[in-house]
């Protein structure tokens, strides 16, 4: 749920590694090298540094079966849910590195890195193969003790519009919506965030656009950047948590998700891009934690659209979707989690651009389709998940050959 990891609950167990052992691995090279005494120096202050603090690596690796009942809807936003008929999938093995800031309002530096394999992260970088590499994140983040803890991060970062993630285990099903198929997500640029009060948190930054590097995509005479920012609210007393979030990018962008896919079947959008996006969590005391309750709904407007490689009059394309979900954990092991959404393209010219890698309809009317998704999950033992799905999707064209579409996917992850 949610692209910025800090808010998802995804129950991996850490590992800390000693930031000692790490510096003396990589001064030991230095210190055969050079003057004994300069090398020796460097090596104990380096340790002096970061001998208190410690290094996370987690992970996992996410294993799994999909089956589309006929031809399937391309409006799933990994790649190995669109396949015909039945496949066995590496769908996601991730690790991660982290050193987080600490909870103390100090001058204070950390960083965090996460690399992805398996056939998502193949969809995700526009790669082929079950064993391409994607670099999910990386960044150098700090803590300067203005006010209450302005913190920034700096590097390639996740999105924060949207509230499901590109992790499958972080999500409530293990298919993603067709509202998150359109979600920016990594760029490169500055993230700020700045807690105003105990329970609200603002948010600003800059970037190169979704996925795009700078004067990479059709309109390469400007510069391709895009700001966002938002408010982000977390009440732990009353189990709530939201976030309003708005990006903007002055000049357009090559794509409004992942560049590197099938760019020649991507819109010249020289005019600014807008997406606006609010999701809300609960989780009831009520309840005793096994309820969750959460909303998500987004608007999105492409300005001077021009569809590729057949150009038609460019116009503004325009998207709108709402999403509702539900979990309930029954006992320590079996838990069901439910996803309804509704999807409406408001010009036909974004169905067709988006037809063939990320959205269902590949006509040019403007389309609704309507997706349910119906999830059991199952704790087996600690941090081994197996989870079973069925979905269906509903709409003009929502798969290349019927109105509907039917899923059923097995999902099998061990968190570490």
């Amino acid at each position: 749920m949610k692209t910025n990891n800090e808010m998802k609950t995804n129950n991996k167990m850490k590992i800390k590694i000693p930031g000692c052992f790490i510096v003396g691995a990589m001064a030991l090279p230095l210190m055969l090298t050079a003057a004994p005494n300069d090398g020796l120096e460097r090596a104990v202050a380096q340790v002096d540094r970061v001998a208190t603090s410690a290094i996370k690596l987690s992970g996992y690796a996410d294993v799994g079966y999909v089956y589309n009942f006929g031809a399937p809807t391309v409006a799933r936003g990994f790649g190995a849910d669109r396949q015909r008929g039945g496949n066995f999938n590496v769908s996601q093995v991730r690790l991660a590195l982290d050193k987080p800031l600490t909870v103390e309002n100090r001058w204070q530096a950390g960083f965090g890195a996460a690399l992805m394999l398996g056939e998502d992260a193949a969809a995700l970088s526009g790669r082929r193969g079950v064993s391409a590499l994607w670099l999910q994140h990386a960044y150098v983040s700090l803590r300067a003790p203005i006010g209450n803890g302005l913190d920034s991060r700096l590097g390639r970062l996740c999105s924060i519009l949207g509230y499901e993630s590109d992790e499958r285990p972080a999500n409530l099903n293990i298919t993603k919506g067709a509202s998150a198929a359109l979600d920016p997500c990594f760029a490169t640029g500055a993230f700020f965030s700045y807690p105003a009060t105990e329970w609200l948190t603002v948010l600003a930054g800059v970037n190169n656009g979704s996925a795009a590097d700078t004067n990479n995509g059709f309109d390469t005479d400007s510069d391709g950047y895009a700001f966002f920012g938002g408010l982000r609210a977390r009440h732990d007393g009353l189990g709530l948590a939201s976030q309003l979030a708005v990006q903007f990018a002055p000049w357009g962008e090559e794509c409004p998700r992942h560049a590197n896919h099938a760019s020649a079947m991507c819109a010249a959008d020289n005019g600014p891009v807008v997406g606006v996006n609010w999701w809300l969590d609960w989780t009831p005391k009520t309840a005793d934690g096994q309820l969750l309750l959460a909303l998500n709904a987004s608007l999105w407007s492409w300005g001077n659209t021009m569809i590729m490689p057949m150009p038609m009059p460019a116009s503004t394309a325009t998207f709108s979707a709402v999403a509702a979900y539900a979990k309930y954990q029954f006992t320590p092991l079996i838990s069901l989690a439910g996803r309804v959404e509704y999807v409406h393209t408001h010009n036909g010219e974004f169905n067709a651009r988006r037809g063939t890698s990320y959205f269902w309809n590949n006509g040019l009317e403007d389309g609704d389709l309507y997706t349910t998704t119906l999830t059991a999950g199952f704790n087996v033992a600690e941090d081994f998940l197996v989870r079973v799905e069925y979905r269906f999707d509903y709409g003009k064209k929502a798969s290349a050959e019927h109105d509907g579409a039917h899923l059923a996917a097995v999902e099998v992850v061990y968190a570490f």
